[in-house]
């Protein structure tokens, strides 16, 4: 598509601009999501119906603590209710994967900490 061409649906043209610019490159799936999306679609459905009853279940804490983050796609679901979510997963690989996708606009503190090894995690949350 020509970069000076516009798409027939205007309520897409922000977005499109946004894509071609590069201002959504951190949109993409981390691994382990974009493992369930490739192995089996409709886990998809699961993780996010999950990651709703949760957000709704802490909605108006000021602080999360996420165990299991996994690659961390799914947490800025809990972001958009909660004022500050810290998400930690035993696997260094899945927290590179989320700092790397991490957004400014959803801030998430993401470390590698195992709760069992290394103990409870060092801070307070709700």
């Amino acid at each position: 598509m020509a970069a000076d061409k516009r798409n027939k649906e205007a309520h897409y043209s922000s977005v499109i601009d946004e894509v071609r610019k590069g201002g959504v490159a951190n949109l993409q799936m981390g691994v382990g999501i974009a493992w369930a999306f490739y192995d089996d679609p409709k886990r998809l459905a699961f993780t996010f119906a999950r990651y709703k009853f949760a957000t709704k279940m802490l909605s108006g804490c000021k602080s999360v603590l996420e165990v299991g983050c996994g690659d961390g796609f799914a947490t800025r679901l809990l972001r958009q209710e909660i004022d500050k979510v810290t998400a930690i997963d035993v696997d260094d690989i899945f927290i590179k994967d989320a700092i790397d996708r991490a957004s400014d606009k959803w801030p998430i503190e993401f470390f590698v900490h195992d709760m069992i090894s290394d103990g409870p995690f060092p801070d307070v949350f709700e």
